[in-house]
């Protein structure tokens, strides 16, 4: 059996249902995005001539310790990391865009959970929470007692304003559902940064 961990918002596009159930129509916006969902078909293909088993779930927004901070990605990093280094936190566009952050433990989580069970499909492993960008620096604030120091970058060109899962049928097939709230998962993160930073 095949585990594909595939992309939650990135496949969907700027969906008009929000949340965003497994059966919206699939209009991924960026080369990530069409990457993932190209294996995404292919695993259908195998599975429907060959039988080849597989899951595929399709994560929101992955955070926590160790991820990388470099790069466009991964902005629960990237801001830790700014201002544990004492740095301005870089912020594209007004941080009113929304995503659904999920803890790395409940990625794993879930991870494990899919090899277990017999569902050759599609899932969406998310919060059930959606947060706005501005409200990760809101948090580390509060976490740090700090005020941060905010230098403001044109949104980003195709870049997507809400990306929120509908993760009911994780619950309902895996079993499975967050344990980590995004405070409780930046404290960890932050503190993470700091002692490696």
């Amino acid at each position: 059996k095949i585990i594909f961990s595939s992309t939650g918002g990135a496949v969907y596009g700027e969906a008009e249902i929000i949340p965003t159930p497994e059966d919206y129509p699939a209009i991924p916006l960026s080369p990530y995005g069409i990457d993932k969902l190209c294996f995404e078909k292919y695993l259908q293909y195998y599975y429907k001539v060959f039988n080849q088993k597989y899951t595929t779930l399709r994560f929101a927004n992955v955070y926590g310790p160790k991820q990388y901070k470099g790069g466009e990605a991964g902005v629960v990093a990237i801001f830790c990391s700014q201002i544990a280094s004492g740095k301005d936190l870089t912020l594209n566009g007004d941080g009113s865009q929304t995503r659904d952050f999920v803890y790395v433990d409940d990625v794993v989580n879930a991870l494990t959970k899919a090899m277990t069970v017999n569902y050759n499909g599609e899932i969406n492993i998310g919060s059930n929470v959606e947060s706005k960008v501005k409200d990760i620096i809101e948090y580390i604030e509060e976490y740090t007692k700090k005020t941060c120091i905010i230098k403001k970058n044109p949104a980003v060109k195709g870049e997507q304003q809400r990306s929120f899962l509908d993760s009911s049928l994780a619950k309902e097939i895996l079993d499975w559902q967050v344990t980590v709230s995004l405070k409780e998962g930046i404290k960890a993160t932050y503190k993470w940064t700091l002692d490696n930073n």
